[in-house]
Formats: structure tokens, sequence, C-alpha cells
């Protein structure tokens, strides 16, 4: 054994997020967290950006966190030192970062504050340009495992160079699939409290206004059949650095009354059960959430097919899915769904439910996760008392 090792307690594992916000990346390592947790590891989370959303759940979960207060865009070397700090306080066996913000800062610490096991886990296609994988290229050796929640994503990753085949897995992202259900009195109060009758057909988007998201397809797309489906309207979910650039293109393709941006809500869920349809024209992803959880739902959705997206939806069964940047294809997937009987599209719904709960159910990603830990531990001569259930 390093005898570094001797310093590491051996069920702790430090989670280390690039900002603990209300992202699909976020949202996915608290639940990991408190997944692990019931698995008789004492998790710890790291947030190196002050967080705006989560602590509290951390708070509520008995799960200890710590915030490094490093401003957004600023990651020089004191990120790396208080990382290393941190996890020289905690002493965990498992370091797993998440997001290429994190996955390299937490590679550049592992010198100054070494864990037995490093593992690094990027949630998207791109993760932000060719000087980006570079910096994965040159500091691989420093994690002992690297995972993406896409097999598109693993697959590029592999062909790039960015990563040998034998240090990258595909882990998808997991959901809880018991905290998700139709629920149609909820979803009949939130129309109400939106102003939305029953005869409106009600498009969902739900994800930061950026490059990533490409909501100009979107707009574009839905100008081309605004005016056969008077019925249609579209609420867009969140925030982000496009938001004047978005609200006035709407402004000018005169969708103001049918397309609404209402920034960031805490009753995704909620909506989810107001809307009629889910809607994503992302020119690049992972494997988002925001699908695990509309499928979830019971809310077929009819998406861009980049990334993970055509795992959660299957064409013609649990929604539709259109090349990215195609706008006249996108009208069309999104004006066939519109046209389906009702009692079809419901079936499209709940086909994204059963095949979520089978695919993606968290106790089985969590399992995974597990059986991961304890074999890079047992790699670097570390054995674990079994996990508990």
């Amino acid at each position: 054994m390093n005898p570094l090792h001797l310093r590491a307690t051996p069920n702790r594992i430090t989670y280390v997020a690039t900002k603990l916000g209300l992202g699909g990346a976020e949202t996915q390592l608290v639940e990991l967290a408190e997944r692990m947790r019931e698995r008789g590891w004492d998790p710890q989370v790291v947030s190196i950006i002050e967080p705006d959303a989560l602590h509290d759940t951390l708070d509520e979960l008995g799960i200890p966190w710590v915030s490094l207060g490093i401003d957004r865009g600023s990651h020089h070397p004191k990120s790396v030192a208080r990382l290393a700090r941190a996890i020289r306080d905690w002493r965990p066996s498992v370091v797993h970062t998440h997001t290429a913000p994190a996955n390299l800062i937490g590679r550049a610490a592992r010198p100054l504050a070494w864990a037995p096991v490093l593992v690094t886990t990027a949630h998207n296609l791109v993760e932000g340009g060719k000087g980006r994988e570079l910096a994965y290229r040159l500091s691989d050796r420093l994690s002992n495992f690297m995972t993406n929640v896409s097999r598109a994503a693993v697959d590029r990753y592999i062909r790039e160079g960015v990563t040998p085949a034998h240090r990258i897995e595909y882990i998808p992202n997991g959901i809880d699939v018991t905290r998700y259900a139709p629920r149609p009195d909820v979803g009949r109060a939130k129309r109400a409290e939106l102003g939305i009758d029953d005869d409106t057909f009600l498009w969902l988007a739900v994800g930061r206004l950026t490059i990533q998201k490409d909501y100009p397809n979107l707009i574009d797309a839905f100008a081309r059949i605004a005016a056969s489906h008077p019925e249609a309207r579209v609420e867009i979910v969140s925030d982000g650095e496009l938001r004047d650039e978005i609200a006035s293109l709407i402004r000018d393709r005169g969708l103001g009354d049918r397309m609404r941006l209402l920034g960031f809500r805490r009753d995704v869920g909620d909506l989810m059960n107001a809307a009629d349809g889910f809607v994503m024209s992302s020119a690049w992803e992972g494997l988002p959430i925001v699908l695990l959880e509309s499928a979830a739902t019971g809310l077929p959705m009819v998406v861009t097919d980049v990334g993970g997206n055509h795992e959660i939806v299957l064409d013609g069964h649990t929604g539709y899915l259109a090349p990215p940047h195609d706008a006249a294809t996108l009208a069309r997937k999104m004006a066939a769904a519109m046209a389906l009987p009702r009692d079809r599209w419901r079936e499209m719904g709940a086909n994204a439910r059963a095949h979520v709960g089978a695919t993606f159910g968290m106790t089985a990603i969590a399992d995974r996760w597990d059986r991961i830990y304890r074999g890079l531990l047992a790699e670097q001569g570390i054995d674990l008392a079994p996990p508990q259930r």
C-alpha cells in the first residue's frame, strides 16, 4: 500500500462540483451522495464556486458540504490550493469530481492532497473545445478513472485521444422514478395558475439560455407551425447569458404572446405535469437529467438527436427525434406530435416512464458506482466492508 494512502479514511468520499446549482450534473451529484451514504459511505460535497442551490438539500440530508468561495471564471491556483486543503481535512479514500472545471482542478490538486482514488466524470459531448480536451489529455494520468454520461461522448473521447479506452467508461445518469409520477390534479392547478386553458397544447422547454441549448432553433421551429397551430404555446424555464437575445428573437418573430421565458423555477415537476409535451432543441448534450425527469413524469418528448438523447427518447415509442440545427424537421416532429390522438400521445408518455425506470433507475446506477469505487480501491490494496443496504 502507498504510505500516502494511510492518511485516508476508508469509507469517506468527497464529491466535487464546479458549482452547486439546479443543473443536472449537480442534482445527480447530490443524489449520488445520498445513495452512497445508504451503502455505508461517509460523503462530503465540495462546491468550488459559491453555491446558489442544493446546499439546503444537503443540510436537510445531514451531508456536510464546503464552498471554496471561488469567483466564476477565476479558476486560478487558489482553487487548486483550497480544494487540496478540503481534501486533506476530510481525508477521503475516494474523490469524485463532476464537470470539466472541477475535473481539471481535482486533477491539479491531487499531488497536493493524495487520495487513493480519483474519479472524474464528464457530463457533455463537448466540454469546452480543443484547449480543454488538451488539458484532459495532459492530466489523464492524475486520475484513476474517467466516465461520461453519454455513450457518444465516450466514443468521441477515445477517438480524439482524450483518454484510452481502458480508462473511460459510460455510466449514465440515474433517477429515482418514485419521486416522479403523472399528477393530473397538480397539472390542472398549474395550468390555471399560468392562465392556460384545456384546449391549449403546452410545450415545456427547460435548460439554460446558452449556445448549447440552441433556442433560436426552437424559436424558428415554432414560428414555422404557430400559424397552423393557434392552440399551441411554449413555456421556457431557466435563465442565462443569452436571455436578452432570445427574448428579442421571440419578439422579432411575432411570438411574444405564444412563447414565454419563465426564468429559474423551483416547480419544474409541477410544470411537467401541466405540459402536454417536452421539447429540447440542443446543439449538443450529454445525458440530460431533465429528460429523465420528463420521462419519469410520463411526459412525451420531441428532442434533437444529440449526445445521449436518443438513449432516453426512442423515436416513435417515447417521443420523436430531430437532427440538430434543423428547424424544419423539428417543426414537423412537433406538428406530428400535436396531430396524434391524445390517447396515443399519452401512451408514449407511459412508454417513456417505463423505459426510464427500467434503464436509468437510480438504485441500479448507485450500485454500479459502489462497485466501481470498491474495485478501484481494491486495486490500491484497500478492501472495504461489504456495502450496507
